[in-house]
């Protein structure tokens, strides 16, 4: 069939049964972007100033954050779960000191617990959330965040947020997640910090 299938092929288990999910949409039109986002850098949160802002200490001066970027934070909880916010500004940075306002998400650790430190990388898209009928994103072997931000700016249309070895899929069922939208933008980080890991946007249109 000519266009672009977009295909779930997953196993379910449980109580030693499985359930197996196939499914394939095809789509006319496809759009998407394969990006090599930069790693990110370790640290620690030396001081948790409110849920949505703190000082971050890096491991090294050679970190590559600058004052006014914007950041995504990563870091695991008490249960070994990870956990993430994201869109946190970055203040005055001083050496390995580096300040930030303005997190969204999950809510800051306590003080003293490692967190790893990505600067949001920022790519065009052209998605017309009404012409939708598949979305897939994800990366590999690494946790990232993807936010979808609509063509009026800056409003988050979608934000996906992906703990290592996850995928997000829309195959048509439930409602459209960007019905009614436009989307031109994607932010993107993973929380890698040795590989610079690709991260993937997928979206099937009907025109």
């Amino acid at each position: 069939m000519p266009g672009y299938d977009f295909s779930i092929n997953k196993t379910l288990g449980a109580a030693g049964k499985n359930f197996p999910h196939q499914q394939t949409i095809n789509a006319p039109r496809h759009e998407g972007i394969d990006e090599a986002v930069p790693v990110a850098k370790n640290g620690t949160l030396t001081t948790r100033s409110s849920g949505t802002a703190g000082t971050a200490t890096m491991d090294s001066t050679s970190h590559g954050i600058n004052t006014g970027d914007k950041l995504d934070l990563y870091w695991l909880d008490a249960d070994g779960k990870q956990q993430m916010c994201r869109g946190a500004t970055a203040g005055s940075v001083s050496g390995a000191s580096v300040p930030f306002t303005g997190a969204s998400g999950t809510a800051l650790p306590a003080a003293s617990t490692v967190i790893q430190a990505a600067v949001v990388q920022v790519y065009s898209i052209d998605i017309v959330g009404d012409n939708l009928a598949a979305l897939m994103a994800g990366t590999d072997f690494a946790a990232c965040q993807i936010v979808l931000i609509d063509s009026g700016g800056p409003t988050e249309l979608l934000v996906i947020n992906l703990p290592g070895g996850e995928s997000y899929e829309w195959a048509g069922e439930f409602t459209n997640p960007l019905a009614g939208d436009t989307c031109d933008t994607v932010h993107m980080t993973h929380n890698d910090l040795v590989t610079v890991r690709s991260v993937r946007v997928s979206a099937g249109l009907t025109a």
